[in-house]
């Protein structure tokens, strides 16, 4: 089960996933979920873009759009790929809409389109997430021993205090007969 992150502990992420000057970096942190691009970081289960101290809500399809390049940064990933992807192949209706999907994440990011630093457009035939991908190291999961070890103890000596209470009072039962 996933425990959602507060807007400070989803910075803190990103500032310590994004070192200082680091504009071309793609890491993806497992637990969260969340995506770093560069200065930016991707809230998939919010369709949020975390552009330092502010929010921009992005559309789920755009937010898809941004998880599927990043599964292969650097790669060319074809247009007919991603309306397979988004949109069940439907190129009426997928074809225009994948360009305004990547003219909003552009918007959002502040990303240009002659001078790419998060996504490049190869000409009739798909897009290029032009950062590349690092792994963002996360902390092992606490071992789930010591707090069963600390439960354990606790138990054992409200055991033993209720013990030599139940003694305590049988001894001075005995002794006031």
């Amino acid at each position: 089960m996933r425990a959602k992150l507060s807007l400070a502990a989803r910075r803190h992420a990103l500032d310590a996933g994004a070192g200082a000057g680091d504009t071309t970096g793609v890491s993806v942190v497992a637990p969260a979920g969340i995506i770093h691009l560069g200065h930016y970081a991707l809230d998939p289960l919010r369709n949020v873009l975390l552009c330092g101290a502010r929010e921009v809500q992005l559309t789920p399809l755009a937010s898809r759009l941004l998880q599927e390049l990043a599964k292969r940064p650097g790669e060319m990933v074809e247009r007919s790929a991603l309306i397979e992807v988004l949109w069940r192949g439907d190129f009426l209706v997928g074809d225009p809409a994948l360009s305004r999907l990547v003219s909003e994440i552009r918007r959002a990011t502040g990303d240009d389109a002659r001078r790419p630093r998060l996504i490049q457009t190869v000409p009739r035939q798909g897009y290029r997430l032009v950062a590349t991908l690092q792994q963002v190291a996360t902390p092992p999961p606490e071992p789930w021993w010591p707090q069963a070890w600390r439960l354990a103890n606790g138990s054992i000596a409200i055991l033993l205090g209720g013990l030599t209470l139940l003694i305590l009072a049988a001894m001075l039962a005995r002794l006031f007969r």
